[in-house]
């Protein structure tokens, strides 16, 4: 067993205290270092988060706008809607006091004048088999104009006959399947109980149908009416 000296002794606690100096430094070096990078990583995530908060902000209040100038535009349409329709009433009201020669002659004008006004007003032609049914063809045509409809006129034709069983709508163009399906309940609140609604595909894409024109076909007789109520 080897005995150190004092003075060795001295040395040698010299040597064991500038090590632990030197690991201390490091500790603290590399503690500093990493308070550092987390407090950049934090100044960064804390911009982030603050440009990310204003982008949230303005676009809140774009949304904001939007919505209330689309509030504005509903409102606007539904007051402009309320006149078309007090303006459509009006122009179905005038013309059913005037003849049906009379009527289909402004109509046709009309169309010919302002071709994109045929999309807008739903027009109505009723053709019966039997001159007997005359008086009901009447009554169904005071019933279509009531629901705003203008019904150009009711014409005889002895040599053709409803395509189902009981009277029938037709129309010419698919997207106008909901406005025949409302024609068709007007029929039978008329009275008309079997009402069928028929699609004529052939002229979709035919030039001499005009959009929003129909034909009510009554079937002779009239055994399939209910009575009203």
């Amino acid at each position: 067993m080897t005995f150190m000296t004092p003075e060795e002794r001295v040395k040698a606690l010299e040597v064991l205290e500038r090590r632990q100096l030197r690991l201390q430094k490091r500790a603290a070096v590399s503690a500093w270092g990493s308070v550092a990078v987390a407090a950049v990583v934090l100044v960064g995530l804390i911009g982030f988060a603050s440009s990310r908060l204003a982008a949230l902000r303005l676009e809140t209040a774009r949304l904001l706008m939007e919505k209330k100038t689309l509030a504005e535009d509903i409102l606007r349409l539904g007051r402009e809607k309320e006149f078309a329709e007090r303006q459509k009433a009006a122009v179905v009201g005038a013309l059913s006091e005037v003849s049906e020669a009379q009527r289909r002659d402004a109509v046709s004008r009309q169309l010919e004048a302002f071709p994109q006004s045929a999309a807008l007003l739903p027009r109505i032609y009723i053709q019966t088999v039997s001159r007997d049914d005359s008086t009901r063809a009447q009554q169904v045509r005071k019933a279509l104009a009531a629901a705003g409809y203008l019904v150009l006129g009711v014409e005889n034709v002895p040599k053709a006959l409803p395509r189902q069983k009981g009277s029938d709508v037709r129309y010419y163009h698919a997207a106008e399947q909901p406005e025949a399906a409302k024609i068709a309940a007007v029929l039978k609140s008329a009275g008309e109980a079997n009402v069928t609604v028929i699609y004529l595909k052939q002229f979709e894409n035919s030039t001499a149908t005009r959009p929003n024109h129909f034909e009510v076909w009554l079937a002779p007789g009239g055994g399939d009416r209910t009575p009203r109520q």
